[in-house]
């Protein structure tokens, strides 16, 4: 099995505060295509599948069953499909109103990966547009995340 750093051993950053909850609303970068946002990852209320976890523009985000212990098992082609969500910046944000916590790991390419609770995020290749969930239980390993919010 291939072993990713934990950044600072396991820290884990809180969420920031700093942030007004009102204002919740692709790769960590706060910028798609010359679009600016404020968080990293936000929540949304999907009509389905209740409140989910999605990029600041709205994309679904995902775990895997197969990652443990806050390392990524998707590698390769994996990574291919289900594409990391990436750390570009020192500083990762969501809307206070999100409980849990948001960490980033190292993967083995050298890359950041944005986590939450411990669990890498992920997109999927057929969300081509925000508020697509079509990864959802995917070969039964793939699950939109369920944030606990305020």
């Amino acid at each position: 099995m291939k072993k990713y750093l934990l950044l600072g051993g396991y820290a884990i950053f809180t969420l920031l505060t700093t942030l007004d909850a009102a204002d919740e609303s692709y790769s960590a970068p706060t910028e798609h295509d010359g679009v600016k946002s404020r968080y990293t990852v936000k929540f949304v209320k999907d009509p389905d599948l209740g409140i989910i976890l999605t990029d600041g523009f709205g994309r679904t985000l995902y775990t895997s069953t197969a990652d443990q212990n806050g390392i990524s098992a998707c590698d390769d082609q994996c990574s291919s499909t289900w594409r990391p969500l990436e750390a570009s910046a020192d500083r990762i944000s969501a809307p206070s109103a999100l409980q849990g916590y948001l960490g980033v790991i190292k993967r083995e390419d050298g890359k950041l990966q944005v986590t939450y609770n411990q669990k890498p995020l992920y997109y999927y290749e057929k969300d081509t547009k925000p508020g697509e969930a079509n990864g959802q239980q995917k070969d039964h390993q793939w699950f939109v995340v369920n944030p606990s919010v305020n």
